[in-house]
């Protein structure tokens, strides 16, 4: 987090080795300039999201978009289609996911402390089923953001976790409301939300393959740049939490 005086001190983003980059604007030598840094925190937990059946985009190996759920109209010819074509063109051997989906253009706060929402992989899912929730999500888990901005929120700046805890979280077994150590040693971590489609006319042995490579690529992604990364968090959506047990097992 960063906090500075009316001087502003800007974080502008981070180097090759996780390091933050800071712009301080001088004032006058006869002026005294006081500034105070939050150290971001240089340990990375990322997301991953899967989504459930029919939730992720295909397209063929050539690059023709195949099925794309950006919307009711991206989804409109589907209506015209008659059994055979269907078969032909949903076909799980001539199909790879389509990374080309809408995306919600990210804050650019965002951009300072992950890399786009495109190279995480959002336009990988359906918009139509996931376009607002992938956001949410983002905010709710880095809203250290809120600091970073200068900003206060209606709460007197008190973040989702923090109203969060003391709080019953529904949980099925094992769980217990979140304890003042338990968030603060969550500020100690950034939650990058990345989004892994799959083919979901395959079998989940091959998504939960594709998957375990993907997770192998941003754990590796994320120690190149310089910051410690060595775990990340699956969230699943119906069929995508078959592929994240086949995967997990």
């Amino acid at each position: 987090m960063i906090e500075a005086t009316e001087s502003n001190c800007v974080l502008l983003g981070y180097d090759k080795f996780g390091h933050p980059l800071y712009k301080a604007i001088a004032t006058p030598k006869d002026k005294e300039q006081w500034l105070k840094l939050y150290k971001m925190p240089d340990r990375v937990i990322p997301v991953v999201f899967l989504p459930g059946v029919m939730g992720s985009n295909l397209m063929s190996p050539d690059g023709k978009s195949i099925w794309k759920v950006d919307g009711t109209w991206s989804m409109k010819s589907w209506l015209v289609r008659g059994a055979e074509e269907r078969k032909k063109l949903l076909d799980p051997t001539k199909t790879v996911v389509d990374p080309s989906g809408t995306i919600e253009t990210e804050s650019p706060e965002e951009r300072l402390l992950f890399s786009s929402r495109r190279d995480r992989g959002w336009g990988e899912v359906g918009a139509m089923s996931y376009g607002t929730f992938l956001p949410w999500l983002q905010e709710a888990l880095n809203d250290n953001q809120i600091m970073l901005t200068n900003k206060t929120s209606k709460n007197g700046c008190l973040t989702l976790r923090e109203r969060l805890m003391d709080k019953p979280l529904g949980a099925e077994t094992g769980e217990s409301p979140l304890t003042t150590e338990e968030v603060a040693l969550s500020y100690q971590y950034l939650f990058p939300v990345h989004a892994v489609g799959y083919n979901w006319l395959q079998s989940n042995m091959d998504s939960a393959q594709a998957l375990a490579d993907r997770i192998e690529k941003i754990i590796g992604d994320y120690k190149a740049s310089g910051r410690k990364c060595e775990k990340v968090i699956l969230v699943t959506h119906s069929m995508g939490g078959l592929v994240a047990r086949y995967y997990s097992e």
